[in-house]
């Protein structure tokens, strides 16, 4: 059953029928000396009852290797492997059902949820999906409630804001969930509301099944909003436990819904529009938010907790004679500020920064004057338009001292630390003849996000295979050191027909992308699927609607586009603006 909202009288009349229930009119009893479950008083309860039981005793008595673990209680902390978004992740896949009631959430964790919600009602299409939440303290945005909205229409889950002054349920007025609801759009009418909005539950309620059919609600309560650290980073408690249908934490759990049930308002786009107008009143004021922006700018620059690191690996191999060294650092993690810094505790007489990119130079540029701190007119650009390589700390492009005229001009010792930045493009000719040249640099650094090529090319062998450092996306996130992003995979689709082996002929196919593809896959791709299969109306609109069913709902859709030819890419744009 998942329907909630049993009364308090129904509850008390249910009580002889639930008595009378074979898996409810069991006397327990405990073997203390090998803590497992005394069933031989009672007769045989069937198998479920009997793993309920056992879990139930393991969990709350006397742990047990003969407990399964399915109806365990279990602690929810945000450990590497006990993560919160994990355990939700797996609830809502197998589900038939959920209620989740919280005071705060945010877009990345509706982000994260949004896949497993579309599955859930893709294999129960007719079951109740819901989420109450509130406008407590203005912490829920504009956006996030644009994301349940989303939520509400391609996944069909119930969307409700709990006022602390709605009216309670009845025939005369009815629960925000009936047909004649009428309640108003917006939120309370007091401005102030949202400030004090006495809610602050964070439960998770899912419906599921045993392998025999038989009904039971895994429930989780404890400390995590819906928001993507509580449910993934920041340091929490939340309890699982499990309850069949008939249990009294099930009775308890829908009176509690009921309540919070009869005092909301159902989320509509003019409920959102009336809530962003309030919430913009309780934002600081701009000018405040680009002072506290300026002084968070002008403020001195210091290692973080993986800058510390990687300078003192860099110390130690420098100490034992190491001339080149190699930093694997993820985007966004701050090589180049931790490069500045080693620059600084080193103090060479002079330094050559190296990078493909002019624009990069010119950012690497500026970070290193805000850590050396030293007058501008030291350090130098040598580009094809700016010739300062007479600077004690120079900053060029590739592409321009790699030439003769240039690269000649400079004595093979002229500096004594050297750095490369992007040195995943240090297989290149141009790379090497300069690494070449300047034999007499008495520390060469290496930075890279990704040191891997499908080329071949060791990158590590060229700068003696001395990783000083390394941390990798993942472990920047979990670090805290990024902001975190989400993603979708999604199927790709090519409208060429397709032949089965039964000679059925169906107009096109989905092809799965998941895992990637080699090189040699991708052109056996591309010589299977002609210029019309890839711009095809079908393939187009396939992706037009990806776009719009996984895209930000607050923002208007923006993105980049790779493809194989110039007029592949003329020809998608054309029809992607006609959609």
């Amino acid at each position: 059953m998942d329907t909630w909202g049993t009364s308090r009288n129904s509850r008390d009349n249910n009580d002889t029928d639930i008595s009378n229930d074979a898996d409810t009119n069991t006397d327990i009893s405990t073997n203390t000396s090998t803590g497992t479950l005394d069933f031989s008083h009672i007769g045989s309860p069937d198998a479920d009852v009997h793993t309920l039981l056992e879990d139930v005793s393991s969990g709350y008595i006397r742990a047990s290797n003969r407990a399964v673990g399915r109806f365990s209680p279990h602690l929810i902390s945000n450990t590497v492997e006990n993560r919160m978004i994990d355990v939700l992740d797996r609830e809502l896949s197998d589900c038939e059902s959920f209620d989740i009631s919280v005071a705060f959430l945010t877009t990345e964790a509706l982000k994260s949820l949004y896949q497993p919600c579309l599955d859930a009602r893709r294999r129960h299409p007719n079951a109740h999906r819901r989420i109450i939440t509130s406008t407590k303290s203005y912490f829920n945005s504009p956006e996030a409630f644009s994301w349940l909205l989303k939520l509400k229409t391609e996944a069909d889950v119930d969307v409700l804001i709990w006022h602390h002054d709605s009216p309670a349920a009845s025939a005369d007025n009815p629960a925000p969930n009936s047909a004649d609801n009428t309640a108003s759009p917006g939120p309370a009418s007091d401005p102030t509301a949202g400030s004090d909005e006495p809610f602050h539950p964070k439960g998770y309620v899912f419906l599921r099944r045993t392998e025999a059919g038989r009904p039971y609600y895994d429930v989780l309560i404890g400390s995590s909003n819906m928001t993507e650290r509580a449910l993934s980073s920041q340091k929490e408690w939340n309890l699982r436990i499990s309850s069949f249908e008939n249990g009294d934490l099930v009775h308890q759990l829908r009176e509690e819904l009921a309540e919070q049930i009869a005092h909301s308002t159902e989320l509509t786009q003019a409920w959102i529009d009336q809530y962003e107008l309030e919430f913009k009143q309780h934002q600081p004021p701009r000018e405040q938010a680009l002072a506290e922006q300026k002084k968070r700018d002008s403020a001195p620059v210091t290692p973080n907790s993986m800058q510390r690191e990687a300078l003192a690996r860099l110390q130690e191999l420098r100490a034992r004679g190491e001339r080149r060294a190699i930093i694997i650092s993820a985007t966004g993690t701050g090589k180049t500020y931790l490069s500045a810094f080693d620059v600084k505790n080193v103090r060479p007489r002079r330094m050559l920064y190296l990078v493909h990119q002019q624009q990069i130079l010119e950012k690497s540029r500026a970070s290193y004057q805000r850590v050396l701190g030293c007058d501008e007119k030291e350090l130098g650009l040598l580009t094809g338009d700016t010739k300062q390589g007479d600077r004690r700390y120079v900053f060029a492009t590739i592409q321009t001292i790699s030439r003769d005229e240039t690269l000649n001009s400079f004595a093979p010792d002229a500096f004594d630390y050297i750095l490369f930045d992007e040195v995943h493009h240090a297989g290149a000719a141009t790379y090497r003849k300069v690494l070449d040249h300047f034999t007499g640099a008495r520390f060469v650094l290496g930075m890279t996000a990704t040191p891997e090529r499908t080329d071949g090319i060791n990158i590590f062998s060229l700068f003696g295979n001395n990783i000083a450092y390394e941390i990798r996306l993942q472990q920047a996130l979990d670090a805290g050191l990024l902001c975190p992003f989400h993603y979708f995979g999604v199927t790709e689709y090519l409208g060429c027909p397709h032949e089965a082996a039964d000679g059925t002929v169906t107009p096109g196919a989905a092809v799965s992308i998941r895992g990637g593809k080699s090189a040699q896959d991708a052109a056996e791709l591309n010589a299977t699927f002609s210029f019309d299969d890839l711009t095809s109306r079908e393939r187009v609109h396939y992706i037009a609607s990806i776009l719009t069913r996984y895209s930000d709902p607050a923002q208007p859709v923006t993105g980049l586009v790779f493809c194989s030819r110039t007029d592949e890419a003329e020809r998608l744009s054309r029809m992607l603006d006609d959609e």
